[in-house]
This record gives C-alpha cells, sequence and structure tokens, in this order.
C-alpha cells in the first residue's frame, strides 16, 4: 500500500498512529506462533531473529510453515537459528539466566530443512565471541523467499 511503518506520523498529542496501520493491535497482538492470527498472504516480510530455537521443538516446523502462510507470494522471512557450534547459549542453559530453560541447538542441514518449502533460500552465519568470555555465539542466518 506505500505506507511506511517507520513514519514518525503523530496526532496533535504528539503519540505516533503508526500501529493503527498493523493488522493486529502489538498490544493485543499475543497468539500461538503455530496459529498466528493473520490471513494467509498478509505480509511481504517477516523479521524473526532468536525465536524459533526456544520453541519445543514439536512447534519449531510448524512455526516455520505458519510463518510462510503469511507471507504474500514473493515475501521474505528473514531469521536467525542458534547453531550447534554456540557454546554460550548451551552454557547458559546449564549454568546462567537460562538455567532449566529450553533452547534448541541446530545444524546447518537442520536449520535450512525448515525452509525447504520456500522459492529460494539464502543462508549466512553469525559467529562472535562475547566480551570477556570464552564462550561462542553462532547463528544460522536465513532469508527465505515465499
Amino acid at each position: 500500500n506505500g505506507t511506511n511503518p517507520f513514519d514518525k506520523d503523530t496526532d496533535d498529542d504528539g503519540h505516533s498512529d503508526r500501529y493503527d496501520r498493523l493488522p493486529l493491535d502489538p498490544l493485543d497482538g499475543w497468539s500461538d506462533i503455530d496459529r498466528l492470527p493473520f490471513a494467509g498472504s498478509t505480509f511481504d516480510f517477516i523479521l524473526c531473529w532468536g525465536v524459533l530455537h526456544y520453541l519445543p521443538e514439536s512447534l519449531i516446523a510448524p512455526a516455520a510453515m505458519e510463518i510462510q502462510r503469511c507471507l504474500k507470494p514473493g515475501g521474505r522471512v528473514f531469521l536467525t537459528l542458534r547453531s550447534d557450534s554456540d557454546t554460550h547459549l548451551a552454557g547458559q542453559l546449564v549454568k546462567g539466566d537460562l538455567a532449566e530453560g529450553h533452547a534448541q541447538l541446530f545444524s546447518k542441514t537442520e536449520a535450512l530443512a525448515f525452509f525447504s518449502g520456500y522459492a529460494k533460500t539464502e543462508y549466512g552465519f553469525i559467529l562472535r565471541q562475547p566480551l570477556g568470555e570464552t564462550t561462542i555465539v553462532a547463528h544460522h542466518m536465513i532469508a527465505a523467499t515465499r
């Protein structure tokens, strides 16, 4: 529709009205990721950074399919999944702010398999070491076109 969701449109009180263009009120936007409350072919672009690897294993493939359903034909998703070479997250799950939590680490093959039904998939990799630590944070980056 040509609108920019990042416009700084404001009313007389200085409140932004940019959320008026979203198909769901962001304050009421809670849903199950495998049953998103949007019509099919709603979005040109979806960003899913650091989400899927925290889901229970049984929800990851359905979530990837649901993202695909919500994309318009030719629409793109950009997302990350933690890599099985990540030692930082593995340590945080044992002791740290995620102790006793859940996260899944994926090989490149496993990460790409979730997006095999897309028309085009591009792959990248992020590797970094947090300051003062010896652990490695590793993400698969995937850009997929419906």
